[in-house]
Formats: structure tokens, sequence, C-alpha cells
């Protein structure tokens, strides 16, 4: 989209209004605190839950997974109500509902205690994801909305840096650790509910005229297949990936050069989370390059992250480069998945969205599950071996046109 202004980079960046700066940086934090603080610190405070529970990787993995029936739940609702209630009262309700879900985690006493307030935060993003893009449609000029989509998209990278700085000053209290992640989102509660939009984005259609047949057109399926798998891929290494490390310890496998591992999995997090930041430049590298040579390299680059974990999961170098490169091309193909699911589904951009990043959520449900219930018989490592073949099969996935902007243009 940025192609389409007759405005420099540099001139078009002194001309944003500041209620557009206001607005973007509202995203931002809305999706560090759901995403980034919400639904990824479990996998950052596993190892420490499961010690204080005596859980096992499989019990772990199922509580992982019962946190997206609370997103899918979520997501559909905001997918049906976003057209009729606007974008302000759900990606606050989101909001509140991270500061509670989160506040459980914090006091937790018991394990089914834990498992609510894991729900309750996980269930937050579903209710932001959806009317997130008819936020930025009304909020933003068309020749910025790739930018602001996938800067907004990037605070999640900036949710679990803030995760890992929290969690490595809090010196491993991990609820006290929760209960610093539910300030901030309190205060992100009044910031949205300051900037968000509250109108329906102009010429949504009726929400009871959706149909089946329209979500399911041909060229929206590889875009689900592409969001499956994404989805399952993904929330496996946010899970499983300190265990991954841990385990190598256990082993005798674990070097670390001389860090204790509990420093190194919080400065494997914080590393995860900064380079996620940089996955802001997404939206400029879809519009140089096409969302097409864009998606490849990234589904390549996160499975070589993924198998550079699994082959040496002691090795500092190791570790560093693979949270450096899967942070990056996690922001990178959420936030193309983003701009493939607004392109394909103009009319109604939200309920799109959301039902993309519904199948999204579909792969992040059964992944966990799956995923704890093979490192109990095969270990970690063959399981980390799994996810990189499927990550290299994404890459397969690409649209019929090449695209270069959520508008299509």
């Amino acid at each position: 989209m940025e192609g389409r202004s007759q405005v420099s980079p540099g001139k078009a960046a002194q001309h944003v209004p500041a209620s557009q700066i206001a607005f973007t940086g509202g995203g931002f934090a809305i999706i560090a605190v759901t995403f980034g603080l919400a639904r990824y610190s479990y996998g950052l405070f596993i190892p420490e839950i499961g010690r204080e529970f005596a859980l096992a990787e499989e019990t772990l993995g199922l509580i992982a997974s019962a946190s997206y029936l609370g997103y899918i739940g979520a997501t559909i609702l905001s997918l049906w109500l976003s057209g009729i209630v606007g974008p302000r009262l759900l990606i606050v309700t989101g909001a509140v509902s991270a500061a509670i879900g989160m506040a459980l985690v914090a006091i937790t006493s018991s394990v089914s205690l834990l498992t609510v307030g894991v729900v309750i935060a996980g269930a937050s993003p579903g209710f932001v994801f959806a009317p997130i893009s008819d936020a930025v449609m009304q909020a933003v000029p068309a020749a910025r909305q790739n930018r602001s989509w996938t800067v907004i998209n990037s605070g999640n990278g900036a949710g679990v840096l803030i995760a890992g700085i929290v969690a490595l000053g809090m010196a491993g209290e991990w609820r006290w650790s929760w209960a610093a992640f539910s300030a901030l989102a309190v205060i992100t509660v009044f910031w949205t509910a300051a900037v968000m939009p509250s109108r329906r984005i102009a010429g949504d259609e009726a929400p009871t005229r959706l149909h089946v047949g329209w979500f399911f057109r041909p060229e929206a399926l590889p875009l689900y297949g592409l969001s499956l798998l994404a989805g399952g891929v993904t929330t496996v290494y946010w899970t499983f990936a300190t265990s991954l490390m841990e385990s190598a310890g256990r082993d005798g496998q674990f070097g670390g050069d001389g860090w204790p591992f509990e420093q190194l999995r919080i400065i494997f997090w914080s590393l995860l989370g900064a380079a996620g930041i940089a996955g802001a430049v997404s939206g400029d590298l879809i519009s140089r390059f096409g969302l097409k040579r864009t998606l490849r390299g990234t589904c390549l680059a996160m499975a070589a992250s993924i198998g550079l974990l699994a082959a040496v999961p002691g090795s500092l170098p190791a570790i560093a480069i693979s949270a450096i490169v899967f942070g990056i091309t996690f922001i990178l193909v959420t936030g193309a998945i983003g701009v493939w699911s607004v392109h394909t589904f103009r009319r109604r951009p939200s309920a799109g969205f959301g039902a993309t990043f519904l199948v999204f959520a579909l792969g992040a449900l059964i992944s966990p599950a799956i995923a704890g219930a093979c490192a109990v018989r095969f270990g970690l490592v063959s399981v980390f071996a799994g996810i990189m073949t499927l990550s290299g099969l994404m890459a397969l996935l690409k649209p019929g046109t090449d695209i270069r902007s959520m508008s299509g243009q």
C-alpha cells in the first residue's frame, strides 16, 4: 500500500497525525498484553509451574491446549459481534480478560484455579484479533495500513520481551511476575478505551448474512491450511522450547557456557521478544517483495530455527540464534497471514480475519496436547524435528495471485 502514496516515506512519516500514532500505540499495547503476556507467558514459566504443582509435560500440554478453548470461544464471539458493536468494546473486553486471567494465575493455590486463569487469560487475544483489523481499516489511511497493522502485530514480541525482563527482575518469582502482567493489562484497558474506534466498519454486511460458503471459497483454502499449520508449529515452540532446553541439562548435554539454566531461559525468552519487534518490517517486506516470496522465505527460516534448537538444545549460540530467528519469523508469518486474510475477505475483513485466526487457534489447540503426549513417549527432540518438517511444508502454501497490500493493490 505504501507504493500508492505520492509522498516520500520520510515526508509521510512527518505528517502522521497524533491520533494515528496513539491508535497504533494502543494496538501495539493490546497485542503485547493479550498475546505476549496473557497467551505466551505460560510457556516461559512452565518449568516453575511444573515443579510447584508436580505436573508432567503431558498435563502441562493439556493446560496449554485448554487455554486455546477459551481463545476459540472468544474468537467465535468476536467474529459475530464485531459487525454489530464495533471494535472498541471487544478490544477493551480482551484487555479485561487478560487482567483477570493473569491475576488468577498469580494467586492460584491449585491446578484447577491455575487452569481457569490460564484459560481466561488465553481467551483475551480472541476478543482482540478479529476487531483489530476493522480498527486499522477505520483509523488508518489505506497507504499506511500495511505498516500500521504489522507494527501492531509486532506488539507480540514486545510483550514477550517484557515478560522476560519482568521474570529476570523477579528472580524466578513467577506469581509476582503474573501479578505485574495483570497490572499492565489494567493500564491497557484505559488506553484502548480512549483510542479505539467504536463504530462498525463502513460497508459491513449484516452478520446474519454470512454463510458457510462465504468462508470456504476456494482461494481461502490454502490460507486456512497455512494458518492451521502455523498455529500448531508455533504453539509447540512457545510451549516447550524452554522444557527442551531444561531436558538437555538433565541429560548432561547442557553446557550454557557457564550460564545457569534459569538465567539462560529468561534471556532466551527476552531474545524471542526483542527479535519479534523486528517483525514490524513485515508490512514493508510484503509491499516490496510480495506475499509469496515473503512467506516462502519466512517459513523456511522458521524451520531452520526449530531444527537448530532440536539439534543442539544445550548450546548457547544455537539457543540465541534459534530465539532470534524464530522471534522474527513468528511475527512475519502471522503478519503475512493477516494481510492475506484481509485481502481475501475484503467485504467483511473482521469476519474473514477472525475465521482465519480461528483456524490458527485450532492448530494451537490440538498441538500442545499431542506434543506433550509424544514428548513422554519419544522425547522433545523428536517433537521439534516433527514441527520443523511441518514448518518446511508451510512454505508450499501461497496465494494464487501475489499480494502486496491489505487491499490487494
